[in-house]
C-alpha cells in the first residue's frame, strides 16, 4: 500500500490515502507518511475511530478541489474561493462557503442539519447546534436575495436543504479523468491480490465455526478466530464491502461473548455465506436471502 501511495504522489494525484496496517513501529509510521499517505492506522482498531479518521482525511484533502462548480448562474471557484451569481461577487463567510460547496458538489442530494454538521465541522472544532446551521443558511439566502436568487436553496420540511431543481437541472457531469481511471485501476489490482487471501481467511473462519458447532471450540482457537475475523473485517471495509465488514463485526461480537453456545454456529455460518457471496459479486441476485439473514445493525444499510 505504501508503494501505491508513493506512485499516486509521483503522478501528482492528491486523492486521500489512509494506510491500515499491522505494522506499528515508529519507523513504519514515518515510512508510510513519507510515502505520501495522509494518515496511518494500526490494527487492531475500533471501527468508529477508523470512520472518524476517514472523514477527517476526506475533509482535509478533497479530490475535486480544482473543479469550478456551477448551478444555474451560481458559480463557485474552489481555487480563488470566490462565489458569484450572474457575475456578481457574493461576500460570504467560511462556513457559508462550505455549505454552498457541499450543495454544489451534490446538487441532487438533500442534507439535513445533522448531515451538514457531520461533514463540515472537524473533530477538533466545537460541535455547533442545528440552530447555527439554520442561521448560516438564512445568511446565504439573504445574500442570494440581493441578486434575485433567494429561492436557489430549497428547504424540504422535515428532510433538509438542497439546490432548487426548479431553477435548472444539475450541471452536466465532467468526464472521468485519466487520474481517476489510474486510481481505479490500481485499486482493482490491489483487490485482485487481496481477494484470494480474503477467501483463504474466510475458509479458516468457517472451519473454526464448524469446530464450535461440534462442541470442541477451545479458547486458543476462539481467540485466534476473533483476531482473524477482526482483521478480515477491517480489510473488507477498506475495499468497500460494507455489509460483509459489518457482518464480520457482528460475528466478532458473538465470539467475544463469555459463553458461545454451539447453536450460535449455524447463524455465524449463514453470515459468512453472505460475506462469501458479496465478495464474489453475487449479492444483487441474493438480496432476499441477505435481507432475511442480516442482523439488525446491517439490515438498515
Amino acid at each position: 500500500m505504501q508503494d501505491l501511495s508513493q506512485r499516486l504522489r509521483q503522478a501528482e494525484n492528491s486523492i486521500p490515502v489512509l494506510l491500515l496496517t499491522t505494522r506499528c513501529s515508529m519507523l513504519d509510521k514515518l515510512s508510510g507518511l513519507e510515502s505520501g499517505a495522509d494518515d496511518y492506522v494500526t490494527k487492531p482498531f475500533h471501527m468508529q475511530e477508523l470512520i472518524a479518521r476517514i472523514r477527517t482525511v476526506a475533509r482535509r484533502n478533497p479530490t475535486t478541489v480544482n473543479s469550478i462548480l456551477t448551478f444555474e448562474r451560481l458559480r463557485l471557484d474552489p481555487v480563488s474561493r470566490e462565489v458569484t451569481y450572474d457575475g456578481q461577487l457574493l461576500k460570504i463567510g467560511r462556513k457559508e462557503y462550505l455549505i454552498l460547496e457541499l450543495l454544489l458538489r451534490h446538487p441532487s442530494q438533500v442534507f439535513n442539519r445533522h448531515d451538514i454538521i457531520d461533514r463540515l465541522w472537524s473533530l477538533d472544532e466545537e460541535v455547533p447546534t442545528e440552530a447555527t446551521v439554520k442561521s448560516h443558511v438564512r445568511s446565504i439566502r439573504r445574500k442570494l436575495e440581493q441578486v434575485n436568487a433567494s429561492e436557489l436553496i430549497e428547504t424540504l420540511y422535515g428532510q433538509g436543504y438542497r439546490l432548487n431543481p426548479a431553477f435548472l437541472a444539475p450541471p452536466t457531469p465532467q468526464p472521468l479523468s485519466a487520474d481517476n481511471f489510474q486510481v481505479d485501476t490500481l485499486t482493482a489490482q490491489v483487490w485482485q491480490r487481496a481477494y484470494a487471501k480474503s477467501l483463504a481467511k474466510l475458509s479458516e473462519i468457517e472451519q473454526a465455526i464448524a469446530t464450535l458447532q461440534s462442541g470442541s471450540f477451545e479458547e486458543p482457537l476462539r481467540q485466534q478466530t476473533i483476531f482473524t475475523v477482526h482483521k478480515l473485517a477491517g480489510s473488507l471495509y477498506v475495499f468497500g464491502f460494507e455489509v460483509a465488514a459489518q457482518l464480520l463485526q457482528q460475528a466478532e461480537d458473538e465470539l467475544r461473548q463469555a459463553i458461545v453456545p454451539p447453536e450460535t454456529a449455524a447463524k455465524l455460518l449463514q453470515w459468512l455465506q453472505i460475506v462469501r457471496l458479496e465478495l464474489a459479486g453475487q449479492q444483487s441476485s441474493n438480496i432476499q436471502i441477505q435481507t432475511a439473514l442480516l442482523p439488525p445493525t446491517c439490515s438498515k444499510l
